[in-house]
């Protein structure tokens, strides 16, 4: 049996520390600010962040075509987080999902391709557009820093969508956690991955994982939770980013240490320079985490306020964030310990010199005298 799907694919990239979205406009004249209108019970004052909004591809599709539509956009972030999301309605049996990402489909105007392999290509492009206007500096990584995420959704009516969900379990729950269909998992792991559906109507339901999530929703009444959902994955990308980039920073203090001990020359004067370009990169990443911090402030007893805490919880952000902020104190601490190390030898070697110019001044003074 056939039913009728959206598919909605999330790649979001870190490609820098920020972007000049005053310049967009210029560089992308299609692109307009994103309007977020709140739903369900949702407060008011609910704080998100505004990107820019950019339509990559808009394909009238011939009815013979096995997908019905396709949509392609880019939300450009000021904090150097691109975010390409497609969307396609197609008619599909269930048992069929897993297939559909790995599909190449044939398009009149582009080829046969993936639908992520179209994604890719259209960051590529988009990105050669936009690089001018990305602040890089210290903050690029090679290749850049991704996340991926899948939202499937049937759009079908469903008389009882808990009951379709237990009907369907053994599929679903290998679909979720990425396995092949054919394997018979154990009751506790569906039930795990199960654990937490999400309601707000009798109408729909929402189960999430690490991934990928499904939704049943007739009315097509999910644009905030794809907003939850895209928003927790930015926060874990940056932080993932932030965390890679620390690490570096480790990788070049821990030859920077050992050539200052090993080569005593100008040791002074490197860490000096050394801690003059690490200080405003800490403050920078202590920034970028109260940023982060700011921009997904969903806290409170709400219904997209559970969806993300729920799916902040799967994806594990707040051992991100303890790890990054471990990070930066190691750093700190390094060039603060080995910088206090050279200064008190340095002072030691002053006062031995004072001591000597001491000596020398007296033994002038007295040598003539004992001469005579």
């Amino acid at each position: 049996m056939k039913h009728r799907f959206e598919l909605i694919l999330m790649d979001l990239y870190d490609v820098g520390r920020s972007i000049d979205l005053s310049e967009i406009g210029r560089l992308l004249p299609s692109s307009h600010e994103l309007r977020i209108d709140k739903t369900r019970d949702t407060p008011e004052s609910l704080y998100l962040p505004h990107p820019f909004v950019a339509e990559l591809l808009r394909l009238e599709l011939p009815s013979r075509h096995p997908l019905e539509s396709l949509e392609l956009h880019a939300k450009l972030y000021e904090d150097g987080v691109v975010s390409i999301i497609c969307r396609v309605v197609l008619s599909s049996a269930l048992e069929n999902l897993h297939r559909i990402r790995g599909t190449s489909y044939e398009f009149e105007e582009i080829g046969e391709v993936t639908l992520r392999g179209l994604m890719q290509q259209r960051f590529g492009e988009l990105y050669e557009t936009i690089r001018q206007v990305v602040r890089t500096e210290e903050y690029v990584l090679d290749p850049f820093e991704h996340e991926t995420y899948s939202v499937f959704c049937l759009i079908d009516r469903v008389a009882r969508p808990q009951e379709f969900l237990r009907k369907n379990a053994n599929y679903l729950s290998t679909f979720l956690l990425g396995e092949r269909p054919d394997i018979v998992l154990h009751e506790s792991q569906i039930a795990s991955t199960f654990r937490s559906p999400f309601s707000f109507r009798r109408s729909d339901l929402l189960v999430l994982d690490l991934d990928r999530c499904f939704i049943i929703d007739p009315e097509r009444d999910y644009e905030d939770i794809l907003l939850v959902i895209e928003l927790a994955n930015y926060q874990l990308l940056e932080l993932r980013a932030l965390d890679k980039l620390l690490d570096r920073w480790l990788d070049h203090a821990e030859d920077d240490i050992r050539n200052v001990y090993m080569k005593r020359s100008h040791r002074t004067r490197r860490l000096s320079r050394k801690l003059g370009t690490l200080l405003p990169l800490r403050l920078d990443a202590l920034f970028i985490l109260e940023n982060l911090e700011n921009t997904s402030k969903i806290i409170g007893d709400y219904y997209l306020g559970q969806i993300y805490a729920h799916l902040c919880e799967i994806i594990n952000t707040k051992e991100w964030e303890l790890s990054v902020r471990r990070r930066l104190e190691t750093l700190q601490s390094i060039y603060s310990m080995a910088k206090l190390d050279v200064n008190e030898r340095l002072l030691l070697t002053m006062e031995v010199l004072v001591v000597v110019f001491f000596a020398v001044e007296i033994v002038a003074l007295v040598l003539p005298l004992l001469i005579r």
